[in-house]
């Protein structure tokens, strides 16, 4: 009985640690998530920028030859 109750400790202390490593690599996912989505962020900002830049320039051009 008293090594049954000493597997059954083991067996949760190893539980417990690989949910502490679980919980550890889970946020360090979300982290690299979140890094991921602001570069993508920043990204579609300079891109809209561009073509809205581009957009004025056609527009500019447009207006010169009519």
């Amino acid at each position: 009985m008293m090594s049954e109750a000493g597997g059954l400790e083991k067996r949760l202390e190893r539980i417990l640690e690989e949910r502490d490593t679980l919980k550890t690599d889970l946020e360090a996912i979300k982290d690299e998530r979140d890094r991921k989505l602001d570069e993508l962020r920043r990204q579609f900002d300079r891109e809209k920028e561009l073509l809205k830049q581009k957009n004025a320039d056609l527009q500019q051009k447009n207006k010169i030859t009519e």
